[in-house]
């Protein structure tokens, strides 16, 4: 099952203006950030990762500048057999672990977008 929108992928050459962009605009919190490459919270738990030229990228994102979006779910494998049967493309493998997973896939119009697993996203707003 989707539950909504969870992860956005920013692929840029001017990342550190879409570093600053998320941070200072959108007050996104700085949760871990390594060469070309930054992880921010957002308050609502949403999750934005900046990717700049250097940042770690599968092959199949190498060339590719622009915007991904993950849908957040509650079971990747149904999830990804869900998507597949609607003619979409798995792109790579499933990563991650038991706390935080993803996956990639070329919808039937080309574009790309994440399946994201996030169990701690998935509780109920009471529980957290």
């Amino acid at each position: 099952m989707i539950y909504g929108y969870g992860w956005y992928g920013i692929f840029t050459d001017n990342a550190l203006s879409a570093r600053n962009f998320v941070q200072e605009a959108l007050g996104g919190k700085l949760i871990h950030e390594t060469r070309d490459f930054w992880v921010f919270d957002l308050p609502s738990g949403d999750r934005i990762e900046v990717f700049g030229p250097e940042g770690p990228r599968p092959d199949y994102l190498k060339n590719f500048d622009g915007t991904v979006l993950g849908f957040l779910v509650s079971d990747m494998d149904l999830a990804k057999r869900q998507v597949q049967d609607q003619g979409c493309v798995l792109l790579g493998e499933t990563e991650g672990n038991s706390t935080y997973q993803w996956q990639h896939f070329r919808a039937p119009d080309g574009r790309i977008f994440e399946l994201t697993y996030h169990p701690k996203r998935l509780m109920p707003q009471s529980s957290r």
